[in-house]
């Protein structure tokens, strides 16, 4: 998909309406709101991505970002990742080793 995709729907639940965008770069969908941005890769989605299916995940995640809008700061996304504390990996490089 080239370019965004704008959305424009009324939210019952909300009694408003959202708008925002999305776009698809093959792996990732991104979504994009005015209460924050959101990106879920394509294996996190199940297995039928077509348009259709597109469009109505992308509906509910803006109505989840209308909803809560601080939910796509960092707290969030280190949420999804488990919680687990970065710890850096020792470093073993090979770019030195040529002879």
């Amino acid at each position: 998909m080239s370019g965004a995709v704008q959305i424009s729907f009324y939210d019952e639940s909300l009694k408003k309406d959202v708008q925002g965008r999305f776009t698809s770069d093959g792996r990732s969908i991104h979504v994009f709101s005015e209460h924050g941005t959101k990106s879920f890769p394509y294996n996190d989605l199940g297995a039928c991505i077509d348009y259709n299916a597109q469009v109505s995940f992308v509906k509910k995640v803006l109505s989840g970002l209308a909803r809560d809008p601080g939910s796509s700061k960092f707290k969030d996304l280190q949420h999804q990742m488990g919680n687990e504390p970065c710890i850096p990996k020792e470093s073993h490089s090979m770019w030195g080793s040529r002879s």
